[in-house]
């Protein structure tokens, strides 16, 4: 049984809890993580795995009603971000080909777009292992992504333009 569930705790002017923690997942056969509001604040956008799945993207309603499963296809997707609009939900994706790619999804028809396809030139696809070390982001406005990559053990950090392959 996996006890990681999201859960959200109102917070006075002070800065403190007040009351106590309301739970907005309830599903102990995944693991939630990374929650990320909505510019509205009305959705959280946030990544669901499961032992001997790959992980998806996932969407609720702020008081944890109407869970959605926003990406359905095999590769593994994580660290949600949603587009300065809130119409779309950023997400980077390994594809069942190890190839890594910062991708977005139209929360309302559910269709996917590539942002940035991301495979280092002469050093083929990325290992799966890369996932979590490997950061993707996009600015508010989406003309420029910034990553990580930890290279001969140091953590870098890169910025590309949109359109332009990472190097």
């Amino acid at each position: 049984q996996i006890r990681s569930n999201l859960a959200s705790v109102a917070v006075g002017p002070d800065g403190a809890a007040v009351g106590g923690a309301v739970r907005l997942t309830n599903d102990t056969s995944r693991r939630n993580t990374n929650p990320t509001y909505s510019p509205d604040g009305r959705r959280i956008a946030y990544s669901v795995g499961r032992a001997g799945v790959a992980p998806d993207i996932w969407t609720i309603e702020a008081d944890g009603s109407n869970p959605v499963q926003m990406t359905l296809d095999a590769g593994s997707e994580g660290g949600p971000q949603w587009s300065p609009d809130g119409r779309e939900v950023l997400f980077k994706a390994f594809s069942e080909d190890d190839r890594l790619s910062l991708r977005a999804i139209d929360v309302e028809s559910r269709r996917e777009r590539s942002l940035l396809a991301f495979d280092p030139p002469g050093t083929g696809p990325l290992p799966r292992r890369g996932l979590e070390a490997l950061t993707l982001r996009a600015s508010p406005d989406l003309s420029t992504f910034v990553y990580t990559r930890v290279q001969r053990g140091v953590p870098n950090v890169f910025l590309t333009p949109a359109g332009r392959a990472p190097g």
